[in-house]
């Protein structure tokens, strides 16, 4: 009798991932079809050892290794299914695995988590572009001592009176002129404010007369001449207790007051004049002066009292460091006389950042300046005016003329300009207003030492120090050191300076750290789960883009189709052979009885062992399967 399908088989293949269990029932029913479907016609091979004791099948196993490899691939479902169970991020396959609510629940914790990562991101990223800087400030002590700084004295009364009628005995130095020359220095806008146009007009046409008339002369010139010498206002100088001569260190520099003496104790021949090993008024430097009041003009001998830009009789001095203009790098302070001044000071260093380092200070000129002086701030924005009243006016107020290579405005000719070239009405209040220079370029140096000064007065010398001053020199009079007589001491406070570093705020080692740890934190990233993602998407976009890519992913869908019909029918044809005959017989087995009907039989098929043993893809031929022996238990 041909045997038939039993209706009593189960197919349970395919419940595992490696092994896959087929159970059926053995024997025959009477009544039904021994031929099977047609459904069932396998395409498989399937033949008897010589002894028939074993039945071998060899089943079309070889694409089985190919078709989980190519799940996953085949579709943009599937590709993704493989990136949500593949990836190292935290979400993605929770939300493709989970359940209606469970979906949701995550896709939610999911989104806000990146929600949160994005605005973290653009925070940390704003912050970072906005190049934030902050200051380490430093306390240095100096244990060998501090360099002392420069000290720039001027006095207030810049012309001597004896030298103005030395010069005037021919006459042609008049009034108007010498009250002209006083305002060669002066502000702008003092100038503006304060001058009397027809007043100015005189004294230009006097100086012009005279300049004609001495060809030699020039304004520069004459307050150089006219100022004191450097014995006239030096009497008495110390440093650290030591008396020395002030005028042997001193050179004379011309400024907006007239003709100064720059004291450099650096210069000295004696290491222990260049630096104050101690704190104290007592390591410090002390000058006496002499304001030589009686060489003002006072109204007597026909000539006016002159306003020489200062309200006080006395001295006016710059603290500064080396190689700097000292009206320009210094705060000024000022004595007068019959008056102590204690003036204590403490250095800052300031090392600031350039442009490309976040900073705003430079080294170098703007375009357009050019210049032999170290830069600083100060510097460039005089050569930045100078510059400006050049292009608009043909020359420049002496005041900014600090290298002396420039033509220099008289007071008349500076005022002519602003009043017909740089005086513009405002549409707004329908007042005039002057032009002024734009030197926004003009940025902070980036490294500059500053000396700060903490003053404090005294009035009125004792006896005690008139005693003293007269046991230097018998001829200085009581009367005359009351009326002239001033002195001023500068110590460093402490042996210590502070500096102020400016340095970056954020670094890209940070910002890539802040960044990392909210990735962690949020989503679980890392720069592995960003190739991932950055794959992922290649593999969408060319999906998208390459006709030929779908066209492939489109044969692979196909293959994988045949592949999953070719097993199912392997495994329904294996049931319907297991169903027919005596299965002792095909087992190979005997016993002294025939074979129980309907005995259970277990076929098993380690697939995944079949397929390490089979070839890589790539050596796979579909025309030349492999095959293994499959053996029959009965139980």
């Amino acid at each position: 009798m041909e045997p038939t399908l039993s209706p009593n088989y189960r197919n349970e293949a395919f419940e595992h991932d490696d092994s896959y269990l087929v159970n059926f029932v053995a024997g025959s029913s009477s009544g039904e079809s021994s031929t099977p479907p047609p459904s069932f016609v396998p395409k498989c091979n399937f033949r008897y050892n010589q002894s028939r004791s074993q039945m071998i099948i060899e089943v079309p196993v070889a694409q089985l290794k190919k078709l989980r490899k190519l799940e996953g691939t085949v579709s943009i479902k599937r590709e993704t299914q493989h990136f949500c169970e593949t990836t190292t991020m935290h979400g993605p396959k929770r939300i493709f695995q989970g359940k209606r609510w469970a979906t949701l629940f995550w896709l939610i914790m999911v989104s806000c988590s990146l929600g949160l990562l994005i605005t973290q991101v653009f925070i940390l990223a704003s912050e970072y572009l906005s190049k934030p800087t902050v200051s380490d400030v430093s306390f240095l002590i100096n244990e060998d001592g501090m360099d002392f700084p420069l000290i720039t004295i001027c006095n207030l009364n810049p012309i001597r009176k004896t030298y103005v009628n030395e010069i005037n005995k021919t006459g042609e130095v008049s009034p108007p002129m010498i009250n002209y020359m006083m305002k060669w220095f002066t502000e702008i806008p003092t100038l503006i404010g304060g001058a009397d146009r027809p007043t100015l007009h005189e004294g230009n046409e006097e100086l012009k007369l005279y300049m004609k008339n001495h060809l030699n002369f020039t304004v520069d010139s004459f307050f150089m001449n006219s100022g004191f010498s450097c014995p006239d206002i030096f009497k008495l100088c110390s440093f650290q207790g030591e008396i020395f001569d002030c005028c042997t260190l001193s050179t004379e520099v011309l400024t907006p007051l007239g003709k100064c003496f720059t004291l450099d104790l650096s210069s000295s021949t004696k290491a222990s004049m260049h630096k104050q090993t101690e704190p104290g008024i007592q390591a410090g430097l002390a000058i006496t002066l002499d304001a030589h009041l009686e060489e003002q003009f006072d109204g007597s001998n026909g000539m006016d009292a002159l306003f020489t830009n200062s309200f006080v009789n006395g001295f006016r001095y710059f603290v500064h460091p080396p190689n700097t203009i000292p009206h320009l790098s210094s705060d000024e302070f000022t004595v007068s006389p019959n008056t102590v001044a204690f003036s204590a000071i403490s250095s800052d260093r300031y090392v600031l950042l350039p442009t490309h380092q976040w900073g705003n200070c430079t080294e170098n000129f703007p375009d357009g300046i050019q210049s032999n002086l170290s830069y600083s701030s100060g510097n460039c924005l005089s050569l930045c005016k100078a510059k400006f009243y050049m292009e608009n006016c043909g020359c420049t107020p002496a005041l900014y003329n600090i290298e002396n290579n420039l033509k220099e405005c008289t007071p008349y000719e500076t005022t002519t300009c602003l009043d017909n070239i740089l005086a513009k009405p405002n549409k707004e209040t329908g007042k005039i207003e002057f032009q002024t220079p734009n030197c926004k370029a003009c940025a902070q140096q980036c490294n500059s030492l500053v000396y700060r000064a903490y003053n404090s007065y005294g009035s009125q010398f004792s006896a005690g120090a008139f005693h003293y001053l007269k046991s230097i020199n018998p001829e200085w009079t009581d009367g005359h050191m009351r009326a002239n007589f001033q002195m001023i001491n500068i110590f460093y406070r402490d042996m210590s300076y502070t500096e102020y570093n400016q340095v970056q705020d954020a670094s890209v080692t940070q910002l890539l750290s802040d960044i990392g740890g909210n990735m962690g934190m949020f989503l679980g990233m890392s720069v592995i789960t960003i190739t991932e993602i950055c794959l992922f998407f290649s593999k969408m976009f060319w999906l998208g883009f390459s006709k030929k890519r779908r066209d492939y992913m489109y044969s692979k869908r196909v293959n994988e189709k045949t592949h999953e019909r070719e097993v199912c029918e392997t495994v329904e044809k294996m049931k319907a052979i297991a169903s027919q005959g005596n299965l002792s017989s095909i087992a190979g087995t005997t016993s002294a009885k025939n074979s129980i009907p309907n005995d259970n039989v277990e076929f098993r098929i380690n697939l995944k062992d079949l397929a390490d043993q089979l070839d890589s893809d790539s050596g796979y031929s579909q025309n030349q399967p492999d095959s293994r022996n499959a053996s029959f238990q009965k139980y």
